[in-house]
């Protein structure tokens, strides 16, 4: 396994490589629902830490993305990964109902078999009880949460403000059937002059929190390129319509538009700013 001394980072391709390698042969050992690229990019935000605070899951159920973090994250100086999620079965997901012991015991299994359970605070708890009283500077907010518009706004909107300038918010499944991840991802953060670099890997969109009102201008052509590609998969399933048929052919062929590839490590760290950071 590769290890580092606590006082250095990240630097190179090598470096990364090495390391997603570590981080894809644990997340082998997890189910979930992540495709190569997913976890590639989530990989890759959690070895670049552009500021300080903390990393934030919202969303874990069996522990896929949570292994793929902790790993990772055990390759920087602070290795700590908070994971929220109330393990209540999907059709309930968002409701205060009994929460499914099965789903948690698999959760904490998996944490077990990958050697990361000293790495991962678990909140065991509805995301917006989490938010009650939340003070921590966050420097990567992970939402996986409840999919719909409701639940995905509640999510941003709760936690996005913890979000350190030069942290980075991710939405999962921002390319699949899902109204909530695309709407928000497009609305809320592509369309605002709050955030500034932005990216989509797989079906993971990202963006970074602006420093400063140049970071916006300079990304700005990048953000609404990617916005007018999003947003016609947003119209396919906004207000409720179901995607089925032509629609969902013309669905698949909107979304196979969209650039999604895998940023290189100098890329992304170049676009972030991580080299930049102290």
């Amino acid at each position: 396994m590769l290890k580092r001394p606590r006082d250095e980072r990240v630097t190179t391709e090598d470096e990364f490589l090495r390391v997603l390698s570590v981080a894809q042969s644990a997340a082998a050992k997890v189910d979930g629902l992540l495709t190569e690229r997913d976890g590639y990019i989530l990989v890759l935000m959690a070895v670049c830490p552009t500021v300080k605070g903390e990393v934030l899951e919202i969303g874990s159920f069996q522990g896929l993305s949570t292994v793929l973090l902790a790993t990772a994250l055990g390759f920087t100086n602070d290795p700590r990964l908070q994971a929220c999620d109330p393990w209540a079965a999907a059709e309930v997901h968002g409701a205060t109902n009994p929460t499914n012991d099965e789903t948690f015991r698999i959760f904490r299994e998996s944490l077990a078999r990958t050697g990361v359970s000293d790495r991962v605070t678990i909140h065991r708890k509805l995301s917006s009880e989490l938010a009650v009283g939340w003070d921590h500077p966050l420097r990567l907010l992970w939402i996986d949460g409840d999919h719909s518009v409701t639940g995905a706004t509640e999510d941003f909107q709760n936690f996005s403000p913890h979000v350190v300038p030069g942290g980075i918010v991710a939405f999962h499944d921002v390319l699949h059937l899902h109204p909530g991840p695309s709407q928000v991802f497009a609305t809320r953060v592509l369309l605002s002059d709050e955030w500034g670099a932005c990216g989509i890997c797989g079906s993971i969109g990202w963006a970074q929190k602006a420093r400063d009102r140049s970071e916006v201008l300079r990304n700005r052509e990048r953000k609404l390129r990617l916005l007018r590609r999003l947003m016609s998969l947003v119209d396919c399933t906004a207000i409720g319509r179901r995607v089925t048929g032509w629609h969902k052919l013309r669905y698949k062929f909107r979304r196979s538009l969209v650039p999604r590839s895998a940023p290189r490590y100098s890329t992304f760290s170049s676009l972030v700013g991580y080299r930049a950071a102290g």
